[in-house]
């Protein structure tokens, strides 16, 4: 989030047979070493990508007529 060089494709990763983990980095770089923060943000993020895909979609976009 800080580097903001956005949202992993996780759906598409997963869908494609790659194995997706989750980590945190160590103190020396993070401020905390919450797993379960991690996992919190990670669900946030894939929600936005969904809605961000579903928007995007042709069938929903505005109709110039």
């Amino acid at each position: 989030m800080r580097l903001a060089s956005g949202i992993a494709p996780i759906m598409a990763m997963l869908r494609g047979g790659v194995r997706v983990g989750l980590g945190v980095d160590g103190s020396a770089s993070n401020d905390g070493s919450h797993l379960l923060a991690e996992v919190r943000q990670t669900m946030l993020l894939a929600r936005l990508q969904a809605a961000l895909e579903e928007h995007r979609s042709p069938e929903k976009a505005p109709r110039v007529c």
